[in-house]
C-alpha cells in the first residue's frame, strides 16, 4: 500500500494534463476545419493547396521566432511583435482587397 501512496499525486497530475491535451488538440481539429472550410469561400479555386501551405509555414516561423524573441527578449517583446505581424497582415488585405 504504500507504494500507491506516493503514485496517486503523480497520476493525478498526468491525468488531468493528458485530458487538457486531449481538450487542446479537439479544439485544434475543429478550428482547423472550420478556417479551411471558410477560407474555401474567399480563396479561388485551385489556391487552396497554396493557403495550406502558408498556414503551416506561418504555424512554423512563429512557434520558433516567438520562443526566440521570448527567451532573449522577454514576453513583451513577443506581444509587439505578434501585434505588428497583425497589423502588416492587415495592411497586406486591404491593399490586395
Amino acid at each position: 500500500m504504500p507504494i500507491f501512496i506516493g503514485v496517486s499525486p503523480f497520476f493525478g497530475a498526468f491525468a488531468l494534463s493528458m485530458a487538457m491535451l486531449i481538450a487542446m488538440g479537439l479544439a485544434y481539429a475543429f478550428y482547423s476545419v472550420s478556417v479551411l472550410s471558410l477560407s474555401m469561400e474567399v480563396i479561388p479555386q485551385g489556391k487552396a493547396g497554396l493557403f495550406s501551405a502558408l498556414i503551416g509555414t506561418g504555424s512554423a516561423i512563429g512557434c520558433f521566432t516567438g520562443a526566440l524573441i521570448a527567451q532573449n527578449m522577454g514576453f513583451q517583446y513577443t506581444f509587439i511583435a505578434s501585434a505588428a505581424c497583425f497589423f502588416l497582415s492587415f495592411v497586406a488585405f486591404q491593399k490586395f482587397e
